[in-house]
C-alpha cells in the first residue's frame, strides 16, 4: 500500500475494498461525538477500526506493516510509543488509565489519525464528512438556546461528567460551555468547526453546502465569543489577521498559491467575531442568578469555585517557569513522559478546592528522586500523581518533559502534517479543497493557541481536525489486486 503519497492526490482509487464501507461511517462517528468530548465514546470507533486494520493486513493483505508504520503515521506511532515506553522504564504505571485521560490523551486523537488514514474511502465520503461538521453546528446552536433557557440545566444521562453549561470564572459575564467540560475545550472545538466551515464556504463547489457552511459558521463564531476563550479568540484572531495580510503581500500571496477569495475569508472570520460580540451581551438576560441552596447545577455554576482570571494568569506564568527549568536542567531527554505535574512546585499551584476534588491521596510536599547525568535529570520518583496540571504550553511542556528528542518529533510530525494537508490543497480533488483549507486554518489557530495551552495534544479539539486529516490524506494509489 502507497502509504500518504505526495504524488497522485488527485487520483481516485475505484478498487476500494469493502473493508473501507465500514471504516467511513466509524471516522463520522468519531467527528459527531467529538462534539460532546465524552472519551469512552470516542474509544468505540478507534476499537472497530483496529479491527478493521487487523482484519485487512492479516486476511486480505492489503496493508503490509512496513508501509503502516511509515511516513507520516509512523510519526505519530513513534512519538507515541516512545512516550509510553519512556514513561514505563522511570517507573510509570502505564497501564492506569487515569494516564490516557490527562498525561497521555494525546494517543485518542493520535489514533484516529493512524487508524483511520490507513483506508481507501468512497468519494462521497468528503460529502458526509462535510454535512457532519454542519450538523454539529446546528447542534450547538440548539444546545446554546436551551442553555440561555435553562443555565441550571444538569443532566447525567446527556452529558456523564458535567451537565451544567454556564459558569462564573470570577467575571461579570458567565461563560458558556455547551456539552464541553471547560471553556477552553469549548473555545477550542466551536474554534477548529468555524475554520473549517470556513474553508468548506470558500471551495466548496456545491452551492447548497456552501450557503448551509455560512449559517453554520456564524453559529460555531457565536459559540466561540460566548466561551470567552481568551487563547482560542486570540489564536482565530491572530491567524485572521495573517491571512489578511499575506492578501496585501502580493508577491507572497503569489509564492503561497493562494486565492485571493481565501484570504480574504480567512480574514473574514475577524468581522464576524466582531458582530458577534454583542451576542454575548444577551447573556446575563436570560441566566438566573447562581442558586443559593443545593440543587442541580447550584455547584456546577457556583461564583467561587473557579479561580479568577488574574489568578489563572500569574499561575501559568509559575507553570511557564518551572517548564523552562526542567529543560535547561535536562536538555536531552527531559525529567520523564508524563512526569510534569509529579513535582511538588507543580502541586503547589493547583488550589486547595482543586486538590480536594481531585479525591487523591497525596504528600503535596514530599521530595522528589532524580535521575542525574551530565545533562541528564529525570524523574524516577515512584508517586505519578496524574492530576490535570501541565504547563499550559504545549512546546514548553514537551520540551521539559521530553527534551529536544521528543520536541524534534513532536514538530516534525505537526510539519509534516501541514506540509501535506497543503498539497492536498493545491493538487487534490476540488471537492476536498475546502476540508484541506479548513483544517490548515484550524491547525494553524490550535498551534497559535497552543502557546497558553495543551491544545495540539488534547482530544478536543484534535480529535476532529485528525479525523478530517486522516481522510485527506489517505492512500491514493489502488492496491495491487492479490495474487
Amino acid at each position: 500500500m502507497t502509504d500518504l503519497s505526495d504524488s497522485c492526490t488527485s487520483t481516485r482509487c475505484t478498487n476500494t475494498h469493502p473493508v473501507s464501507g465500514f471504516a467511513a461511517p466509524l471516522l463520522i462517528s468519531g467527528i459527531l461525538t467529538s462534539a460532546f468530548n465524552i472519551i469512552p465514546a470516542l474509544v468505540i470507533p478507534l476499537f472497530f477500526g483496529a479491527a478493521l486494520v487487523a482484519y485487512s493486513a492479516l486476511l486480505r493483505r492489503d496493508l503490509k506493516p512496513l508501509a503502516f508504520i511509515s511516513g507520516l503515521r509512523g510519526g505519530f506511532i513513534v512519538f507515541a510509543v516512545l512516550s509510553i515506553v519512556y514513561a514505563a522504564a522511570i517507573g510509570v504505571d502505564v497501564w492506569n488509565p487515569g494516564l490516557y485521560r490527562r498525561e497521555f490523551k494525546f494517543v485518542v486523537p493520535f489514533s484516529y489519525f493512524i487508524i483511520f488514514s490507513a483506508f481507501f474511502y468512497h468519494d462521497q465520503v468528503a460529502r458526509a464528512i462535510k454535512y457532519a461538521l454542519i450538523a454539529t453546528a446546528f447542534f450547538s446552536l440548539a444546545w446554546l438556546i436551551f442553555g440561555l433557557v435553562d443555565p441550571a440545566f444538569a443532566s447525567r444521562l446527556l452529558y456523564p461528567y458535567r451537565g451544567h453549561m454556564w459558569e462564573y470564572a470570577g467575571t461579570a459575564l458567565p461563560i458558556y460551555l455547551g456539552p464541553f467540560m471547560t471553556h477552553s475545550a469549548a473555545g477550542g472545538f466551536y474554534a477548529t468547526l468555524a475554520f473549517l466551515q470556513l474553508g468548506i464556504l470558500i471551495d466548496e463547489p456545491d452551492t447548497r453546502i456552501r450557503r448551509l457552511a455560512i449559517a453554520s459558521l456564524f453559529m460555531a463564531v457565536s459559540c466561540l465569543v460566548l466561551t470567552g476563550s481568551r487563547a482560542f479568540l486570540l489564536a482565530s484572531f491572530s491567524v485572521s489577521a495573517l491571512s489578511l495580510a499575506a492578501y496585501v503581500s502580493r508577491p507572497l500571496r503569489r509564492r503561497c498559491g493562494l486565492s485571493t477569495t481565501a484570504l480574504i475569508g480567512a480574514s473574514g472570520i475577524a468581522g464576524i467575531g466582531v458582530m458577534a460580540l454583542a451576542f454575548i451581551q444577551l447573556a446575563p438576560r436570560f441566566l438566573v442568578s447562581p442558586p443559593s441552596s443545593a440543587g442541580p447545577g447550584s455547584a456546577a455554576i457556583s461564583a467561587g469555585k473557579t479561580p479568577t482570571r488574574a489568578q489563572n494568569v500569574d499561575t501559568r506564568l509559575r507553570l511557564w517557569r518551572i517548564a523552562a527549568s526542567d529543560f535547561l536542567q535536562s536538555p536531552i531527554i527531559g525529567v520523564g513522559a508524563s512526569r510534569f505535574d509529579d513535582d511538588p512546585r507543580v502541586l503547589s499551584t493547583i488550589p486547595i478546592q482543586t486538590r480536594d476534588a481531585l479525591g487523591l491521596k497525596i504528600n503535596w510536599t514530599a521530595p522528589v528522586s532524580y535521575l542525574h547525568a551530565p545533562l541528564v535529570r529525570i524523574n524516577v520518583s515512584r508517586d505519578a500523581f496524574h492530576t490535570d496540571q501541565e504547563a499550559h504550553n504545549v512546546y514548553l511542556n514537551v520540551l521539559a518533559e521530553g527534551g529536544v528528542v521528543f520536541f524534534a518529533i513532536f514538530v516534525g510530525v505537526y510539519t509534516a502534517l501541514g506540509r501535506r494537508l497543503y498539497h492536498v490543497f493545491l493538487r487534490g480533488p476540488a471537492d476536498e479543497k475546502g476540508l484541506a483549507r479548513g483544517t490548515l486554518y484550524a491547525l494553524a489557530m490550535v498551534a497559535v493557541a497552543s502557546f497558553f495551552g495543551m491544545n495540539l495534544f488534547t482530544v478536543i479539539p484534535m480529535v476532529t481536525i485528525l479525523s478530517v486529516a486522516a481522510f485527506l490524506l489517505r492512500p491514493r494509489t489502488c492496491p495491487s489486486p492479490r495474487s
